[in-house]
């Protein structure tokens, strides 16, 4: 389950154990494509694929 709340919120929600934000919106890489998600010096990221496969959502540890 997903939960959305305000960018200035100040706490998790209660049932949450982490929040995510979302870095960007980028077109897919071609097949074999070595590419990552912007991501700082050792943060940790993660993507999901959008729009039948010709997106990718990026996002990391807020």
């Amino acid at each position: 389950m997903t939960v959305v709340l305000s960018c200035n919120s100040s706490t998790v929600p209660r049932a949450g154990q982490s929040i995510l934000r979302i870095n960007g919106y980028y077109r897919a890489p071609s097949a074999g494509t070595d590419w990552t998600c912007p991501a700082g010096r050792g943060e940790r990221f993660w993507y999901w694929q959008v729009n039948n496969g010709r997106s990718i959502i990026c996002a990391s540890a807020a």
